[in-house]
């Protein structure tokens, strides 16, 4: 059954049909879930600031309404104590000026006090002991203010005492009982201390503040009922409520309709704790809502709280609604959109069936023809008609495009397929060329060692010890290195690096190095050797190409070497005693760029057992797959360790470490290295 397209295709869409109508439901839901939630949230919220508005309005209201009166007492206080104070400070000047006695005038004063008929305050004068010595009140005359403190716990008697008030006077808030009062009570008493240093005294004009916490109160009460009339018209979802308690737990409004429930004991099943100690903590995190099970509801809904806290009343303000009610929208609206979905599925349905009846004739024809192309020769030139031919014409759609196409995928083997037979034909030629190539430029490299192993000329052999490698980058290369004997003392030795690789670097190499043999024949001063090889390969070098190049000869008998480089890596001396060190002078730039130019002889003397070790910048810029260089630091400290072995496993080693180093990153330059050690003349 399942073996024919058609029903393949009705099956897969059938299951992409199901698969979107399931997820369209299933993310409509939980986006108009979500949405909902959202939208409640953010009417819960707006709803707190609303209530917090109101709420800091009416403190800001009770605050407004105590600074008010709090100032007026002062400012008639302050009053009061100036023309008291200026009153005093007449008789002080009678007693100054000597019209009166001390004594007197200070009881003139004082009696003048006593006389002075107030209404609402209290007038008291302070010795220097803190002890009242006169009182509008009778009754407070000799008592001690020293076991009376402000609300800031400073001693009154000390902090109020004639030389430590300002000049200007200072006020102070206490607790102190009036002599009228016959209860317990110590009322709240706001003073102004004025001093009289003349005399070490202290005018006090003292206020009963009192009744204003509880004109504070009554005023809060009014307000919280305003708050209650505002809760009962706020409506969230269909059964949400709004209440409002305290740090204290008392709850200063009921959530509507609730009147009877005891909310401090009533304990959230989501967590086991009380439910109001969860919402005073909610109220203190950053998302500021909770959920919990409202389990004195026969229903026990899942209620979702938001939750503010205004700290100036320690007041809680809790919005409440049940997460069934927010969600069920979103259930109704899935429910019609199901129906919906149905339709549509069955309506596509019926449209597929029929697209797929259409397409599937000609996939069987396409199919035969597609299987049938992989047994064609695309050698030969195919004449004949194929059972296609006439499906892009009759097909404007997608089969007719893919009929096209494999028309067009057969003319197009047809010819790729010829082109790889020319292509892996002439491929084949190249690299047979290539390798012979190898074989020609390997093979005039000198590569038997130990060198000169059937030497007849006297002490050649022993005086000696030189090896040498060349590892292309490519099938060929354009490293060279060269040695020869161009009389029985003098070693002619040489190590250069075309710029270049491949065909063209392997044969200016091949010049250079004739052109050193020729040179070396005629001349013994590498220095004039270099100078005429830049000559010559400049005059007619189209290219541009150039070879880095060190010249060396060596006397075997004295170990005195003269040697010229031309921009070539410094050569390294290893000493048998020493660390191994860069020969750092140049004698020019590189060889062949530009004509004119003479180079610089350089000397050297080798002493027995001293080795000498050339190199092509393969090696030290030889990089592993993070692209870090083998670097010159690296090579001198391998050349220091491998001081003591043969020049040949001085270079094997070398060789080692340069692949250990590389890892799996491919060879990107030749590399050549050429060693000779100098034993001393025999």
């Amino acid at each position: 059954m399942f073996k024919s397209l058609k029903t393949k295709i009705i099956l897969v869409l059938t299951i992409i049909l199901v698969i979107n109508a399931a997820a369209i439901i299933y993310f409509t839901y939980r986006y108009v879930g979500r949405t909902m939630l959202q939208a409640e949230e953010t009417s819960a919220r707006n709803v707190l600031r609303i209530v917090q508005i109101n709420i800091k309005g009416m403190y800001n209201k009770l605050l407004f309404d105590k600074i008010n009166t709090i100032r007026q007492h002062r400012t008639r206080l302050k009053e009061l104590n100036t023309i008291v104070a200026s009153g005093f400070e007449k008789y002080a000047m009678l007693d100054e000026t000597e019209l009166m006695p001390l004594d007197q005038a200070q009881k003139r004063a004082l009696n003048w006090l006593r006389s002075i008929d107030l209404k609402d305050d209290d007038l008291f004068v302070l010795n220097h002991n803190g002890v009242i010595i006169a009182h509008s009140n009778h009754k407070m005359r000799g008592r001690s203010l020293a076991a009376i403190r402000d609300t800031k716990n400073r001693p009154l008697a000390v902090v109020m005492k004639y030389d430590n008030l300002s000049s200007g006077g200072d006020f102070a808030t206490f607790h102190w009982q009036h002599p009228e009062d016959t209860s317990d009570n110590e009322g709240k008493r706001l003073a102004y201390f004025t001093p009289i240093k003349k005399w070490h005294w202290t005018i006090g004009a003292v206020s009963d503040i009192s009744n204003m916490e509880a004109e504070a109160l009554k005023d809060r009460e009014k307000g919280i009922t305003e708050l209650k009339r505002a809760f009962d018209q706020i409506k969230i979802a269909q059964t949400g409520t709004t209440f409002l308690f305290d740090g204290n737990g008392a709850m200063m409004i009921q959530p509507r309709g609730e009147q009877s429930v005891d909310y401090t004991t009533l304990v959230n099943a989501q967590t086991g704790n009380i439910l109001m100690n969860d919402l005073m903590q909610a109220a203190k995190s950053d998302n500021k809502s909770i959920r919990y099970i409202d389990s004195h509801r026969t229903d026990k809904p899942l209620m979702e709280a938001f939750i503010a806290y205004f700290k100036p009343f320690d007041w809680y303000i809790v919005v409440a609604a049940p997460l069934q009610e927010i969600r069920s929208p979103a259930r109704h609206l899935v429910l019609q959109q199901g129906y919906i979905i149905t339709a549509i599925f069955i309506v596509s349905l019926v449209a597929v069936f029929i697209l797929v009846i259409r397409i599937s004739r000609p996939l069987d024809t396409l199919t035969r023809y597609a299987k049938d192309i992989s047994s064609h020769d695309f050698t030969n030139v195919d004449t004949d008609a194929s059972p296609i031919d006439d499906l892009p014409k009759k097909y404007k759609d997608e089969v007719g495009r893919l009929a096209k196409a494999l028309l067009f995928m057969k003319a197009e083997l047809t010819a790729n397929i010829r082109d790889l037979v020319a292509a892996t034909a002439a491929r084949e030629r190249i690299e047979s060329e290539l390798d012979v190539a190898r074989e020609i430029q390997m093979g005039i490299l000198p590569k038997n060692f130990p060198a000169f192993p059937d030497s007849e000329k006297p002490g050649q052999r022993d005086v000696l010890d030189l090896f040498a490698s060349l590892h292309p980058a490519r099938e060929v290369g354009g490293d060279l290195y060269d040695y020869f004997f161009i009389d029985n003392r003098h070693l002619c030795f040489t190590l250069g690096d075309v710029s270049d690789k491949g065909v063209p670097a392997a044969l200016f190499m091949v010049i250079t190095r004739t052109l050193i043999k020729t040179m070396a024949e005629k001349n013994r001063s590498p220095a004039d050797m270099m100078s005429k090889i830049n000559s010559i390969l400049s005059t007619d070098n189209p290219n541009c190409m150039f070879v880095t190049l060190v010249i060396g000869i060596l006397n075997i008998q004295t170990g005195h070497m003269r040697y010229s480089n031309g921009g070539h890596n410094p050569c390294v001396l290893v000493k048998p005693d020493a660390m191994p060190a860069f020969q750092e002078e140049l004698s020019g730039p590189v060889v062949g760029a530009m004509d004119g130019i003479t180079y610089k002889e350089l000397e050297l003397t080798l002493e027995p057992h001293d080795a000498l070790f050339l190199y092509t910048d393969g090696v030290t810029e030889a990089m592993n797959p993070d692209q870090v260089l083998f670097s010159d630091e690296r090579l001198l400290e391998e050349l220091s360790t491998l001081r003591d072995q043969t020049v040949e496993d001085v270079i094997a080693g070398i060789s080692v470490k340069i692949k250990e180093h590389a890892g799996s990153a491919p060879q990107s330059d030749d590399i050549a290295m050429l060693m000779l050690k100098y034993n001393g003349a025999k």
